[in-house]
């Protein structure tokens, strides 16, 4: 008794209570009976013990719900028998052929209890019609009416106790049975009513009723095996769609899922109006039912915790709703709603629970597969977009991934190398591990390997590369990454700077080597020492010293202009005076070369002045020295739409067309016998190239082996309304008006 629920225990005591007093209320009629009635009472208990032998069983759950022909008994003895007589028999036969069976006392108590609230409403309503006779209709009107009330407090009653005890819906367990109720009802009373008219009129023909009620019990256990096996067939349905929805869980692999079908199974499987799921995440609230629809509450930023998923839930009219969170109780990440007519019953809800636990592990797991997915799109964003080469290679060196940067790198594409082997594609040369340890292959040691190789176009490039094992569980090579980056141009400044180290040394050895041999000689006196000997020596000494300065200076100047710390005195300059004048500085220390100038009167141009004459003597000292001697120079001056021009054409013997791009590089020396003779560090056309486009204008070089060079840059013309030019007229024209206010007499 004390396993029960709380409420079926009451509804037991309350049974057991009511029957108690019906029975005691009948107790003081027992004075008045007569042999006749303490016999009828005697044979009603004998039928009711051997009606409770013959019972046919309908199974609600853990508990079961019986059909038997006591009833038929009850029926003839409320037309026959006294009321007392009916009701103890009923106590009496119940209990004792209930015991027989060995039910368990609890059931025994609340059966006989029931049975004599039941007969009691029987007779109370039988007796409200007051019949003349057993023969009279109105009697069978009157105990059908009876059996009517005997029927429902009987089946109330039952329904009530299963439902506390079984946890199943009182209105389902009430209607399971409907058709099998109505037809034991009408039966017995049927039964019961002729065996009472049979009794009356010719008592001998009782026992032929034997056949009927024998009959009447195999219909009954046929009707209740039939309703037993539809009720086996929807179970096993019902189980089926269990394992279905479950099977549903399993194939959603989608990082958004779609829970529509799976919440339609478990709403078919319920018989459930509506079937509803609330998910959380860290953005979105998800809701989804077994009707279609899905929808999702986007929240401006991230949702903060808890949130209550239940909260989310929608009401349905008429319907009574059981929610199943998932997750920890106090703080659920989802919640499954499942909106019924009827009440969930306790075995549902235990398969329903099982349901929401696969849930919740599909959640977690679709959560894991989301953050999974959203990290691999993260790092192949970072493979796609990172300048770095990434190689991700199998355990025998084959390519298994190549990404944009190795192809920008190698010139190969990705799907032309991957399944070969990498060593094969690129076909490393020279390759040095920078981090070398004894016994360990640079191949796999994670260190900084430098290596040669060749582009598909034959380009030679240089790469630096590192190749990084990833071991499995036991330690064992599974695939290694390569992460690479060119580092041709790393090589090629290096190769630069040490090229650059050593031109300095020899540039600045060469005017020191003779500067010192000139000062030895005028310590030992070995020098003619003479006014004209010494003036030679001195002469000799200043240029060297000024070859020492340009050097210098050259060094000075590409340390400004790369630091950005140039500056320009911006005014506008006739082109034609500063490039005769230039020239003419040039002209006595050539005197074996022939310097011409062309130019159409004055070219007004927007520049610096004195750069413009650095400019020009860089193109000059370079056609003087990278020409054969005696060879003419011509210098023009012209104007070209906007712009005014000026070039340096030599007769040379040109340049190359592959070299002409690299003449205006930093330390580029086109290599030839001329040049070679030439010296310097190969910066004078890079810093011409620098001043002029920092004056708004361009350089350039046309030239053919063998038919000379023309070195060409374009400055802006100086318009009339320019505004350095305004500037200028402004400062004469007060200049001008100033002088005539100083003259005596000049104003009033």
């Amino acid at each position: 008794m004390s396993a029960l629920p709380l409420p079926a225990r009451a509804l037991i005591a309350v049974s057991v209570t009511g029957g108690a007093v019906a029975a005691a209320l009948q107790v003081p009629d027992v004075a008045r009976w007569t042999a006749g009635d303490a016999a009828a009472w005697a044979a009603l208990s004998v039928a009711a013990v051997l009606t409770e032998r013959f019972v046919a069983t309908l199974r609600h759950g853990t508990e079961n719900e019986n059909f038997t022909l006591t009833d038929v008994a009850w029926t003839g003895a409320l037309i026959l028998a006294r009321p007392s007589v009916l009701v103890l028999a009923a106590v009496t036969g119940v209990v004792a052929g209930q015991l027989a069976q060995r039910w368990r006392p609890v059931k025994v108590a609340f059966n006989a209890g029931q049975f004599a609230l039941a007969t009691t409403s029987a007779v109370a309503v039988y007796g409200l019609f007051q019949p003349a006779s057993p023969l009279d209709p109105l009697a069978w009107v009157a105990v059908a009416a009876g059996m009517g009330a005997h029927f429902v407090v009987n089946e109330m009653m039952i329904a009530s106790v299963i439902a506390l005890v079984g946890g199943g819906s009182f209105r389902s367990i009430l209607a399971t049975p409907t058709l099998a109720n109505i037809l034991h009802w009408a039966g017995n009373v049927t039964l019961g009513t002729l065996g009472a008219v049979v009794w009356v009129t010719q008592p001998a023909a009782l026992g032929l009723l034997v056949g009927p009620a024998v009959l009447a019990f195999l219909a009954y256990r046929a009707l209740l095996r039939s309703v037993t096996e539809r009720e086996h067939a929807r179970e096993q349905e019902r189980m089926d769609n269990f394992h279905a929805a479950g099977r549903q869980l399993l194939e959603l692999v989608d990082a958004d899922p779609d829970f529509r079908p799976f919440l339609r199974t478990v709403a078919r499987t319920l018989d459930a109006t509506c079937v509803e799921l609330v998910t959380v995440d860290h953005r979105f609230i998800n809701v989804q039912n077994s009707r279609g629809r899905r929808s999702e509450l986007a929240a401006d930023g991230p949702i903060p915790r808890p949130v209550d998923p239940r909260r989310y839930l929608s009401a349905i009219g008429g319907c009574s709703t059981h929610v199943v969170p998932i997750g920890a109780q106090d703080r659920p990440v989802a919640a499954l709603a499942v909106h019924r007519t009827a009440e969930v019953r306790q075995a549902s809800r235990s398969l329903l629970d099982a349901l929401a636990s696969q849930l919740g592990v599909k959640l977690e797991n679709i959560r894991l597969l989301s953050t999974a997915l959203e990290q691999r799109a993260q790092l192949e964003e970072i493979i796609l977009n990172t300048t770095d080469g990434i190689v991700l290679l199998s355990r025998d060196g084959m390519i298994l991934t190549w990404n944009p940067a190795m192809e920008r790198i190698t010139g190969h594409p990705a799907e032309d190398v991957r399944g070969r082997r990498w060593t094969r594609v690129l076909r490393f040369e020279d390759a040095v591990d920078l981090a070398p340890q004894q016994g360990k292959d640079p191949e796999r040691s994670g260190h900084d390997v430098l290596a040669a190789f060749a582009r598909p176009n034959g380009a030679q490039r240089w790469m630096r590369y590192a190749r990084n094992p990833i071991l499995d569980r036991q330690r064992r090579l599974k695939a290694s990454v390569v992460v690479a980056h060119d580092a041709t141009e790393e090589i090629e400044t290096e190769r630069l700077r040490a090229e650059l180290l050593g031109t300095v040394s020899h540039e600045l050895r060469t005017p020191l080597t003779p500067l010192k041999g000139f000062l030895y000689s005028l310590l030992q006196g070995t020098i003619e020492d003479s006014p004209e000997g010494r003036q030679d020596c001195y002469r000799r000494m200043m240029n060297q010293a000024e070859r020492l300065e340009r050097l210098v200076n050259d060094l000075l100047d590409v340390t400004r202009l790369d630091a950005g710390r140039w500056e320009l005195d911006t005014k506008v300059a006739d082109l034609s005076l500063l490039v005769e004048r230039e020239v003419e500085q040039y002209r006595p220390l050539h005197r074996d070369r022939a310097v011409e100038v062309v130019a159409p009167g004055s070219v007004r141009a927007l520049c610096d002045p004195f750069r413009v004459a650095q400019v020009l003597g860089n193109l000059l000292t370079n056609a003087l020295k990278y020409t054969p001697p005696r060879t003419p120079l011509r210098v023009t001056v012209r104007r070209e739409g906007l712009d005014a021009v000026v070039s340096v054409r030599d007769e040379g013997p040109g340049i190359p067309l592959q070299d002409q791009r690299r003449v205006f590089e930093r330390f580029q020396r086109i290599d030839g016998p001329v040049i070679a003779r030439a010296g310097g560090f190969g910066l004078g056309l890079y810093i011409a190239k620098r001043l002029v486009e920092a004056m708004s204008g361009r350089l350039w070089l046309d030239s053919e082996p063998g038919a000379g060079s023309t070195f060409s840059f374009s400055l802006p013309l100086a318009s009339p309304d320019d505004p350095v030019r305004v500037r200028d007229r402004l400062v004469a024209d007060a200049a001008i008006l100033a002088a005539a206010v100083s003259r005596p007499g000049g104003s009033d």
